[in-house]
């Protein structure tokens, strides 16, 4: 069979449309309808039916899918020996991670771009606490932390502990992309929690811990950011009950990367990087 029809089946298998997988292998769509078309001849199966303006697969694709996704893999694995990767990590966690001369790390934040990313092997790797509900990719937990209320050491009304209601009285500074941690003021998950008097907006949580670090107002961030900074920046790092639910982190990659030998090994490496304890 030929190998680009699998590859070019995976593709329109992922963006279930004939004109955005053209799109993304640079051909024409007529060009991947005939391939499509051939595909189904040589298998002597139906694989994709009409729904509207889009396709879908039928349940023999659904069941050839991961077959493809091994047997991609097994090619490239045969024919390519990747030894360089590019890793994402959400900046609450790259404190945590050691590039090496084959990984490169960043700290993009910008999630659908990073999927995307992902999707043209221009990363190989995410990690991240946001959930992902895209069938084209995989997520796998892989540590988890609770968050904590971080203020300034001399803070006039705050000394190690800290209640309820005395929270919701100081006023706060949030970071933009709060919405993936469990404490957010647009997406509760907390039993009781209310909406905060916000006095700072910051875009990263490395510009939160060194507003709180000058003002007299409160922070909410991952403990191991938190311990991590607490020393230099003079912050009092105070855990709470009223934050239950922990911070989950995950590797996230493509599936086509699942059965491929270096991708496994990345992924190994990456685990190995929160193996552990906090406050290592």
């Amino acid at each position: 069979m030929d190998f680009n029809l699998i590859q070019t089946f995976l593709i329109v298998a992922e963006y279930q449309s004939y004109s955005r997988a053209a799109e993304h292998l640079g051909l024409t769509q007529p060009a991947i309808s005939a391939s499509m078309k051939r595909l189904e001849k040589e298998t002597n199966k139906s694989l994709f039916v009409k729904d509207g303006r889009q396709i879908k697969l039928t349940s023999v694709a659904h069941q050839l899918l991961p077959k493809f996704h091994q047997a991609f893999a097994m090619i490239n694995d045969a024919i390519s020996d990747q030894s360089t990767f590019r890793l994402s990590c959400n900046e609450a966690l790259i404190h945590r991670i050691t590039p090496t001369n084959t990984i490169s790390i960043c700290a993009d934040t910008d999630l659908p771009s990073l999927l995307n990313d992902l999707r043209l092997k221009q990363i190989d790797l995410i990690i991240s606490p946001t959930t992902i509900h895209d069938p084209s990719f995989i997520s796998e937990s892989i540590f988890e932390e609770p968050m904590v209320v971080i203020c300034r050491q001399d803070h006039p009304r705050i000394a190690g502990k800290i209640e309820q209601e005395q929270f919701y009285s100081e006023k706060h500074c949030r970071f933009v992309g709060d919405e993936d941690f469990p404490v957010s003021n647009t997406e509760v998950h907390q039993p009781g929690l209310q909406e905060r008097d916000v006095e700072m907006m910051t875009t990263s949580l490395s510009g939160m811990m060194l507003y709180v670090a000058k003002h007299d107002c409160l922070g909410v961030l991952p403990l191991s950011l938190a311990q991590k900074w607490q020393s230099a920046l003079n912050l009092q790092v105070i855990q709470t009950p009223m934050f239950s639910e922990p911070v989950s982190y995950k590797l996230i990659f493509h599936k086509r990367d699942e059965s491929s030998t270096s991708h496994q090994c990345l992924r190994a490496w990456a685990r190995d990087q929160f193996a552990t304890g906090l406050n290592a």
